[in-house]
């Protein structure tokens, strides 16, 4: 077995920086993320398009709040147009703070918070998606739990920091090699190799 059949680059030929440019016509900076630049990236996380440069008009959100989110009464998701905050989450600015609009939403239909703990959950399974029917209050259990049946939930290689894949982590289980072999061959701590191998991490990778 080696580095290269699970993945890992050989220790002889580390990753070179990229120098690819951002794929945005015009731009030619240096490329960060999803095919585009810094500036450009954070327009598309953070206003919804790489395009976007201005921000909307005094009045405009709350109107579009008022006229296109919580007046609809289909059953279709809704995507916020305007700021994006936390992950692509739609955000607006309310008396000097800035809020997720899903959270408005939830207020605007069922009130206030049972609790400041309790978090917005969404029936449809996209976190991003502001249609009033799909909002409701839940604990944090409760939201983690409907993630994992919405298979929205990260852990394991989703999660974009992650070194392992399920891959290295069932060959480290299955594997034959002790922990330090194993330390000495991928570079994993051994600690972290029983911590694997005892299921306290990757719980949800099964043999």
């Amino acid at each position: 077995m080696r580095r290269e059949d699970l993945g890992m680059p050989s220790p002889k030929y580390p990753r070179r920086f990229s120098k690819k440019t951002c794929t945005i016509d015009g731009c030619g900076k240096m490329l960060l993320a999803n095919g585009m630049c810094s500036m450009h990236y954070n327009r598309q996380r953070r206003r919804g398009s790489p395009f976007l440069r201005n921000k909307a008009a005094n009045g405009e959100l709350a109107a579009w709040l008022n006229e296109h989110v919580l007046c609809y009464e289909g059953d279709d998701c809704q995507e916020w147009p305007f700021q994006k905050i936390c992950n692509g989450r739609g955000g607006i600015s309310i008396d000097g703070k800035t809020v997720l609009v899903a959270r408005v939403v939830c207020e605007r239909v069922h009130g206030p918070a049972p609790t400041p703990d309790h978090e917005t959950a969404h029936s449809c399974g996209h976190a991003w998606c502001v249609t009033k029917r799909h909002v409701r209050w839940a604990t944090h259990v409760e939201n983690e739990a409907d993630k994992i049946l919405h298979g929205t939930h990260l852990r394991g290689e989703k999660i974009g920091t992650s070194r392992w894949n399920e891959g290295q982590i069932r060959f480290i289980r299955n594997s034959s090699m002790s922990a330090r072999q194993i330390e000495e061959f991928m570079g994993v701590g051994r600690d972290y190799v029983y911590s694997i191998r005892g299921y306290k991490v990757w719980k949800h990778i099964q043999p």
